[in-house]
């Protein structure tokens, strides 16, 4: 949500200097800041190399590993260093035979493993080719087609999800 936030702050940031409303490009200008250092304080874990959700109830970071950490590469909030190290831990631990898992809990829900999303993967993708990893989303890319071909082959469906582990 953060993310979505800081992309919209940014395409009022561009209005208002299209108007020339210094004072709101200002106001737009802190609020992104403001943001952005609050996401990498509460939501980038150094160790791990990824952004987690954070639970200001418990006061601690998310330990699941899901695709939501893309989302800062996504809107161009991720440093060049975070950026990398998101790509890392794409490539080790989420990305599949299939695709990309949405996360690695397998709690029996859609937005969960064994599953991929056909939108985070085209968050994935677009967040990887903003920071310099054309490589990375191509593989991405090309694993999750071949998994989308492969289902309406065999079903003449399209579907909302589809299993990116148990690939055929």
């Amino acid at each position: 949500l953060n993310s979505l936030l800081y992309q919209t702050e940014a395409t009022l940031l561009k209005m208002y200097r299209q108007l020339k409303n210094d004072p709101k490009a200002y106001d737009m200008e802190v609020r992104m800041e403001r943001r952005k250092q609050a996401m990498f304080k509460y939501c980038w874990n150094e160790e791990k190399g990824y952004f987690f959700d954070y639970d200001f109830v418990e006061g601690k970071q998310s330990e699941n590993l899901n695709l939501a950490g893309v989302y800062p590469l996504f809107v161009n909030m991720a440093t060049p260093q975070r950026a990398f190290a998101v790509a890392e831990v794409l490539e080790k631990e989420l990305l599949k035979a299939g695709g990309l898992v949405v996360s690695t809990e397998n709690s029996g829900k859609v937005y969960d493993a064994p599953n991929g999303l056909p939108g985070l993967h085209w968050v994935a993708i677009n967040g990887l080719e903003n920071f310099g990893k054309p490589e990375l989303a191509d593989e991405i890319r090309q694993k999750w087609m071949n998994t989308v071909r492969l289902g309406q082959k065999e079903t003449g469906k399209l579907y909302g999800f589809y299993d990116v582990i148990h690939q055929k």
